[in-house]
């Protein structure tokens, strides 16, 4: 749109200096009305009087009024530029409507003749399924001989074939008969001298066998009696040795029942360990009377605060007496196997508990507190022995006691060589935010061993042990720490009367018990657990001496299995050395056998040698005798002619077996054609049956189908068409104000040239229509009835090279094309009706073909014409209806709201036959090749603006428009390309060249028209 005002500007220009020029300079031709231009020479008479205020007051006015003009024109020509987008807006969606109905008018068609087929099958679906019947059993019945017919050609082949296999065979054998007897011929006729001579020489060599093989039976006779007598040794010496691995056998076995008696005594002794266990409960932490008596008087020696008194030191030196009477039999205590055991541990029974799957170090929180509550449960069990309060567990304990050891791990602190790690210890009890009163750590190592840091994988009854071991360390074996860490778990100081624990292990294998003792709202209270105390079992099982006899018990029988085992042991060595010897007896006599079997085959071989060697010696001798007699040669020949006699009964025989496969593969490849072509005419019997079959079964619905497809069809077609009315009147409605605005353009353009004293561009009267061969009109305008017609001239062949300006094209164009003229209809009728397509009632029977519908669009279409020709028209999308000439369709709605289908005109094209009757003026220049059209145009004079309309009998319209309106647009390619604007036959592109003309070489031009077009 830049690129065309400038254009404009341009033009405006032109026009302005080349009024100027001429009114100086211009001395030229001129064909042009009278009364529309004003002639260049005329000016305007001044009075001699006017003084030069006044000329300048009125050259201000003048100025005024210019300045005014120009505006007007400025804003008419916006108005315009407007109106030619919205015409092109509007066009483009009639043009969209106007598809969409074609499209629905199809579908309508198309469903409508699927309804059709759909009944027609319906009604005669019986008849031909019954008629599809009929077919398959014929075919049916032709494929069932078919079938026997190859199944007996097979047969008969697969015999002929058998007889000329067995033909050939003996043929083949005959054959070998034949080279045979021949081979035998020529070999008596020619050795039969020397082969008495090798036959002689034959004898004496089989007896020089003879006596070589006799002798060698003779010295193996002589080694059988030697073999034999070392056979007989070897079998009596293997036999003691395995009567003596069989005694020693005996005794392992006995030593075996022995060793299964005492393992079922060790069994009875683990039961006995195992049921004093469980008659612990979940464990016995518990003291005696003595102990429990000794303890009150340490607990004595303290105050309620914490506070040593005058009865400490008496109490602790009691306390530790009665401990240390106790502590071999809580601390040293095995099993038969040497694991440590304690008095009052149980261990637990669920097996999942005895798996070693647990992370010592790394426990899980879950674990972690399973332990804690264990360790409580004891814990709680002594003290409510001793009348003490009850610990509790809780989370926050454990998490803290898991970082307390965590830190022990950081630091490196084996408790095996140092104290508690107290800054780690007391860490909790320094953090305000625990508010905590008092704690403690007890701590032992694992087992009450030794540190361990490669403890790998353990049970969970591996821990439980460990912290039963523990804690009856700290009761019992506590001496060297004054008894701290009982005090600790009794709560002898009374500091721990509201104490929760947690429990965790280090990386050294030290098992650690925090006591945490703090406020009521201490956050270690959190989720705070109480735990049971374990049930205390009656004195008499808990006080440990009947737990000690059974394990000691076990340690006598279990020492007494290992005993027997070591005699197993040492009794099966003694078996293997026995069965060693056996093994050594066997080997013995196997090679001493071996050799005995060896002698006794050779003894054999010889004598089956011997036996043949003399019945070779028989065979030669008669061979001899036979040659010496002449007999062979003849014997020989006769034999010859006995086998080349069956030979020629085999090959003839042979001959006619092959002749018999033959035959017999030829019928059998008529029968699999003929087979294969029932198979065919079966399979499409069948085919065309059950293809028939369903269609008659889905007739009905088929039927019901496009029915409804044809209804939906029609409801499209009814919205497309109320779519289509609708673009069509936004289109004409665009075009009337198009035109409105226009004529407000040309007249404020008659104004401002009427002030600058130049003379409006006179459109020159264009010359009586004529209709040239090729040429094309199509009008944009709608006639008196709503409808747009369309010419289009079809031109016979013409020479190569020859240019046409008509124009093709299947819908309107929207530009011209660079060598010809395109003119084309694309406004909408008042009523926009359309019709469906119907055929034409005759075909055209002249050269060019008019159709005529709602939208009518022009475009000649030249036949036949030799290669190379081009013309000035667009090429049409789809071909024209007929060859031989030009079919033209309108694009325009018709006046009664019908769209009228493209049908052949009933007769010739009458514009192709004569020219126009009437002389018409245009607006706008074309090329030769001009068509009639009711032209409007503005004619200016000097004082006034006439507008003159002039009708053609097409009755088609004609408007000059801007880049994007349809208008007739002259053939640029016209042979008066170069003449002058005003004798009707310049483009605006020659009218712009001969302006820029005119002022290079001082020429004025009158009348350079201003036209907006692309």
């Amino acid at each position: 749109m830049k690129k065309h005002n400038n254009t404009n500007n341009l033009i405006k220009s032109l026009m302005i200096t080349g009024a100027v020029l001429g009114a100086g300079t211009f001395v030229g031709k001129e064909n042009v009305h009278a009364d529309n231009v004003k002639p260049a020479s005329q000016t305007t008479k001044v009075t001699a009087s006017s003084s030069s205020i006044n000329q300048k007051q009125v050259s201000l006015t003048k100025q005024t009024q210019i300045s005014s003009a120009k505006a007007a024109v400025s804003s008419a020509q916006t108005a315009v530029n407007n109106d030619t987008k919205n015409v092109g807006s509007t066009k483009a969606s009639y043009d969209a409507a106007q598809a969409s109905v074609k499209q629905a008018q199809a579908n309508v068609s198309s469903a409508s003749s699927a309804v059709d087929h759909a009944k027609q099958l319906s009604e005669n679906a019986q008849s031909v399924i019954n008629s599809d019947k009929q077919q398959v059993a014929q075919a049916s019945s032709a494929v069932n001989t078919a079938k026997q017919n190859v199944a007996s050609a097979s047969s008969a082949v697969t015999a002929a074939q058998s007889k000329a296999s067995q033909a050939q065979s003996n043929v083949n054998n005959a054959q070998k008969t034949v080279d045979q007897a021949q081979a035998n011929v020529s070999s008596a006729q020619a050795a039969n001298s020397s082969e008495i001579s090798a036959t002689q020489n034959q004898i004496s060599s089989i007896k020089s066998q003879q006596s070589s093989v006799t002798q060698d039976k003779n010295d193996a006779e002589g080694q059988q009696f030697g073999a034999q007598a070392n056979v007989d040794d070897d079998k009596g010496n293997l036999q003691n040795a395995q009567n003596s691995l069989d005694q020693e056998k005996d005794t392992l076995n006995g030593l075996k029942d022995q060793a299964s008696q005492a393992q079922q005594k060790v069994d009875t002794d683990q039961q006995a360990v195992q049921n004093i266990q469980k008659s612990w409960g979940e464990g016995q932490l518990t003291l005696d009377t003595s102990a429990v008596n000794a303890w009150n008087e340490m607990h004595s020696g303290f105050n309620s605060n914490g506070y040593m008194n005058d009865n400490y030191q008496s109490g602790m030196t009691a306390f530790k007496n009665v401990m240390a009477g106790e502590r071999d039999d809580h601390m040293n205590l095995t099993d038969g196997n040497n694991h440590s055991m304690y008095i009052g541990y149980v261990p637990s029974s669920d097996a999942q508990d005895n798996v070693k799957d647990l992370d010592p170090y790394n426990l899980d929180s879950a674990t972690q507190m399973r332990l804690t509550k264990y360790a409580a449960g004891l814990i709680n069990q002594i003290r409510a022995e001793l009348n003490m309060p009850a610990v509790t567990v809780s989370s926050d304990a454990d998490e803290i006691t898991k970082q307390i050891t965590d830190g022990y791990n950081e630091d490196n602190w084996d408790m095996t060589t140092q104290s508690h790690d107290k800054a780690r210890v007391f860490a909790p009890l320094y953090d305000a935010n625990n508010k905590l009163s008092y704690m403690s750590e007890v701590a032992s190592p694992w087992d009450n061993g030794g540190a361990e840091t490669n403890l790998g994988k353990v049970s969970f009854n591996d821990l439980t042990k460990d912290i039963f071991a523990g804690l009856t360390s700290m009761l019992y074996n506590d001496s060297a720490e004054n008894e701290g860490h009982a005090i600790q778990l009794t709560d002898a100081d009374n500091q721990t009367n509201s104490a929760v624990i947690g429990l965790s292990f280090d990386k050294y294998g030290w098992m650690h018990i925090e006591f945490f003792q703090g406020q009521a709202d201490s956050p270690l209270y959190n989720n705070k657990q109480t735990v049971a105390a374990f049930p205390v079992s009656d004195q008499t099982t808990r006080d440990g001496q009947n737990f000690v006899d059974a394990l000691n018990q076990e340690q006598i029988d279990r020492n007494n299995l290992n005993s027997i085992n070591g005699q197993i042991a040492a009794q099966q060595e003694t078996v293997n050395d026995a069965q060693a010897l056996v093994d050594q007896q066997q080997k013995a006599y196997d090679q001493d056998n071996a050799t005995l079997q060896a002698i006794n085959k050779r003894i054999s071989d010889d004598t089956a040698k011997l036996n043949d060697l003399n019945n070779q010696l028989t065979a030669a001798q008669n061979k001899l005798a036979d040659l010496q007699a002449g007999s062979q040669v003849t014997a020989a020949k006769q034999a010859l002619a006995d086998a080349q006699s069956k030979l020629n009964d085999a090959n003839n025989a042979l001959n006619s077996a092959n002749q018999g496969v033959a035959d017999a593969k030829a019928n059998l490849n008529n029968a699999n054609q003929a087979y294969q072509a029932a198979q065919a005419k079966l399979v499409e019997a069948q085919s065309k049956l059950a293809s028939d079959t369903q269609a008659a079964k889905n007739a009905p619905q088929a039927v019901a189908s496009a029915q409804k497809t044809l209804q939906q069809a029609q409801s499209t077609l009814n919205a497309a068409q109320s779519n289509l009315n609708k673009t069509a009147l936004a289109y004409s409605n665009a075009q009337k104000q198009l035109q409105a605005d226009q004529n407000k353009l040309t007249v404020a353009q008659e104004k401002l040239a009427k002030l600058t004293g130049q003379p409006m561009p006179v459109k020159p009267a264009t010359k009586p229509d004529t209709k040239p061969e090729g040429s094309s009109s199509v009008s944009g305008t709608p006639s008196g009835n709503g409808s747009t017609s369309t010419s289009g001239t079809t031109t016979g062949e013409k020479p190569a090279g020859e240019q046409s300006g008509s124009t093709n094209s299947d819908k309107p164009a929207a530009s011209t094309n660079d060598k010809g003229t395109q003119s084309v209809s694309g406004i909408p009728s008042a009523d926009n009706k359309q019709t469906a397509n119907k055929p034409a009632d005759k075909p055209a029977t002249s050269g060019t073909t008019t159709a005529s519908s709602s939208t009518s669009t022009s475009g000649a279409t030249t036949a036949e014409k030799p290669s190379g020709e081009r013309n000035g028209s667009t090429t049409v999308d789809k071909p024209a209806t007929k060859p031989e000439g030009s079919t033209s369709v309108s694009d325009t709605p018709s006046a009664d709201n019908k769209q009228t289908a493209n049908k052949p005109a009933q007769g010739s094209n009458p514009n192709a036959e004569k020219p126009a009757s009437n002389n018409v003026k245009s607006n706008h220049t074309t090329a030769n090749n001009t068509t009639s059209v009711k032209t409007v145009r503005h004619i200016v004079s000097s004082t006034r603006a006439k507008e003159e309309t002039t009708s053609e009998k097409s009755s088609v319209v004609s408007i000059a428009t801007s880049k994007h309106e349809f208008a007739n647009i002259s053939n640029e390619n016209s042979t008066s390309k170069n003449s002058l604007p005003q004798t009707g036959e310049q483009s605006t592109k020659g009218s712009i060249l001969a302006g820029i003309a005119s002022i290079l070489t001082g020429f004025g031009l009158l009348g350079i028209s201003k036209k907006k077009r692309n």
